[in-house]
């Protein structure tokens, strides 16, 4: 009880430069691992962007094509 008391009197005495130089940080370092851990890959991602060949992904400036009804059934079959 005694050292709770001294270290909540310290804590109350000093002039809080230590937060304003210690917060920053510890916040910069909170950020990176909140950051590592949203960007953690999907594996249900990258097995569904193998199932498409090279052949059919849009490189560059790719214009709309108006596609039949027979396209369409050939494409789902």
């Amino acid at each position: 009880m005694a050292d709770s008391l001294l270290i909540l009197t310290l804590v109350a005495a000093q002039e809080g430069e230590e937060f304003v130089i210690i917060l920053p940080a510890v916040m910069l370092v909170g950020a990176f691992f909140i950051l590592r851990w949203a960007n953690q890959n999907d594996k249900s991602e990258d097995d569904a962007a193998e199932d498409i060949l090279p052949e059919e992904r849009p490189v560059g400036l790719v214009l709309p094509q108006i596609k039949t009804d027979d396209e369409v059934d050939a494409r789902q079959a």
